[in-house]
């Protein structure tokens, strides 16, 4: 498999990296809904990876139609990703 195949494999119903299933984690239920609503409002998601090193990005691409919903910002250590 290439790389963009294995991590195409996070948005298949039920993956899970989790060791066990807990009542709120490790179900593997989550980025599956993501990509496929996402798609049927004719975006997209990508992720931006490498192998032993780690993710570098995970981008939501949405049509500009939906600007006019509500935004969100989202941080991760001292970096901070807004989207209205």
């Amino acid at each position: 498999m290439g790389d963009g195949e294995v991590w195409g494999l996070i948005f298949e119903p039920g993956f899970s990296t989790a060791k066990e299933v807990t009542e709120v984690s490790g179900r593997g239920v989550g980025m599956d809904v993501v990509s496929a609503t996402s798609a049927r409002w004719g975006g997209r998601v990508e992720i931006e990876s490498m192998r032993g090193i780690g993710t570098r990005a995970l981008t939501m691409r949405l049509p500009l139609t939906l600007a006019i919903l509500d935004g969100m910002s989202v941080g991760v250590g001292q970096e901070t990703s807004s989207s209205r």
